[in-house]
């Protein structure tokens, strides 16, 4: 699907479907962490992205993500490059952001916070990529993390 955006020109977008995210040294934080979105890149140079997804998070709770990023490095059908944006997260009255553990009966909140992160993205066939975000440890708001997504165009 093409979307002409007035602030950009034309886009290419495809559905994005996010699977899975491992964070070291965070044992209550989940794995699955199921999602659906759209991740477009600009018609006229692939390397700008952006998008917008609705996932269940790493507590287990619904989550927004939306970003913007750009990547430059392009080996053969591999992108690598940084996305930066803002997420929802969940917030618990009771927590120890040094071990990563919270009582879940004790949910107050969900706040918005920026995010950035590393990304590399494998195009496996026209129109589908595989994508692994990398996103580093911030002391006492989010554990590193690595996360696993696809994105496929339904042309």
């Amino acid at each position: 699907m093409t979307l002409d955006l007035p602030a950009i020109g034309p886009a290419d977008c495809a559905a994005h479907l996010h699977v899975a995210a491992h964070h070291w040294s965070a044992p209550q934080f989940k794995t699955a962490t199921p999602g659906v979105g759209l991740l477009c890149r600009r018609a006229s140079d692939a390397a700008l992205l952006a998008g917008v997804s609705l996932l269940r998070n790493s507590r287990n709770m619904p989550a927004v993500y939306a970003f913007a990023g750009y990547q430059p490095l392009r080996v053969g059908t591999v992108r690598v490059g940084a996305i930066a944006g803002l997420r929802t997260r969940a917030v618990f009255r009771v927590h120890n952001d040094r071990a990563w553990t919270w009582d879940a009966t004790t949910f107050s909140h969900t706040d918005v916070v920026p995010f950035g992160a590393a990304v590399a993205s494998w195009q496996y066939k026209q129109g589908a990529e595989a994508h692994l975000m990398l996103i580093p440890h911030i002391k006492n708001a989010a554990p590193a993390t690595a996360a696993v997504s696809f994105s496929w165009a339904w042309k």
